[in-house]
């Protein structure tokens, strides 16, 4: 019965890798554009397909730019699909090999997930990363999370409002490793080359927060905020999600995993943007909801799970329609209260 039911999501899975596999992985080219532009000795910043993370990221990607992009491209879907199941393997790790199997082919259909690896995103790296620290956290081997939160801030700016959690936690020895860190690695490059990059680097960043591009495919908070000509109140908000989160957090220390998946799907609201390709990130989330809390309400753990994995493949009728137009944005709220008011099986 259990391989019955496994069968059509391996049939699934299969159909999946074949397209993923004969993708042009657009965005891990614009990686490679970027990258290639800087070994040339100019500023990836100024690039036609401009890099926008931070300069040190160019130390990953550099490791590509020296093999032919054909399996350039095949090494790197790999390492994804490693990341990605390596993930999921740390998080049921207290399961039957069988569950994980089944699970893992079943969240492998998720849109999310299959956006980000057709388009060639880093974003299983620094899912992978989450976990890490966590389960570093855990054992509280506070160095290598430190060290794992700058590894993953380099590839998304996105993370580094994991530091209000270290803050609240008063690891105020890991914030300084991590912070060290990324100056380090950022300047070391920086140094290297008479481009300013992190000057560039901040510029970008600064416009690209200030003016969230407005995309469908932008399904953060202040997106719709600015949808909705309300983006003045934009930051304000964002104060009141990350308060939210930090004040409940304090009144209840012992609940470890609720608060660090809670505020992953903080970061995920919050930040200015947030592509669809990154809403995977909310999986710890769902995982805790269905197997760490008490009496999880399912309907609203579903309808969570189908706004956020909803593709509209022609959204221009739906454009004046905000509240549709952003329904990612709207599921994402729903699993932030559900997370919010959970009760966890072990308190």
């Amino acid at each position: 019965m259990y391989y019955l039911f496994l069968l059509p999501f391996v049939v699934l899975a299969i159909r999946t890798l074949i397209s993923i596999y004969s993708s042009s992985l657009l965005d891990f080219s614009m990686y490679l554009s970027a990258t290639n532009y800087f070994l040339s000795g100019h500023n990836p910043y100024l690039a036609i397909t401009p890099q926008v993370y931070p300069p040190a990221f160019l130390y990953f990607m550099t490791l590509f730019a020296f093999i032919p992009i054909e399996y350039a491209r095949v090494i790197y879907t790999s390492l994804s699909l490693v990341a990605f199941f390596l993930s999921l393997h740390l998080l049921l790790k207290r399961f039957s090999l069988k569950i994980q199997v089944l699970i893992s082919f079943i969240v492998f259909q998720l849109f999310p997930v299959k956006f980000a690896l057709a388009q060639g995103q880093i974003n299983f790296f620094v899912l992978l990363g989450f976990v890490l620290i966590y389960r570093f956290m855990i054992q509280k081997k506070d160095l290598l999370a430190s060290l794992t939160l700058a590894i993953i801030t380099i590839a998304k700016l996105n993370p580094i409002l994991l530091l209000f959690y270290f803050l609240v936690l008063k690891k105020y020895r890991l914030i300084i490793y991590c912070l060290v860190t990324l100056l380090f690695l950022n300047l070391a490059i920086d140094l290297s080359t008479s481009h300013n990059l992190l000057l560039s680097f901040f510029q970008g960043t600064f416009f690209r927060t200030t003016n969230p591009p407005l995309d469908y495919y932008n399904q953060s908070l202040p997106a719709l905020l600015s949808r909705l000509n309300l983006s003045s109140i934009s930051n304000s908000v964002g104060v009141f999600f990350l308060s939210i989160s930090t004040i409940s957090f304090i009144k209840n220390y012992s609940q470890t995993k609720k608060f660090f998946t809670l505020f992953l799907l903080t970061i995920l609201l919050i930040s200015p943007i947030t592509w669809q390709h990154y809403l995977f990130w909310s999986i710890p989330a769902f995982f805790y909801l269905f197997l760490d809390s008490q009496k999880p309400p399912l309907i609203f753990i579903f309808l969570a799970l189908l706004l956020i994995n909803i593709n509209l493949k022609n959204p221009l009728p739906f454009g004046n329609v905000q509240l549709i137009y952003s329904h990612a944005t709207i599921g994402l709220f729903l699993l932030y209260i559900l997370v919010l008011k959970s009760k966890p099986k072990s308190s």
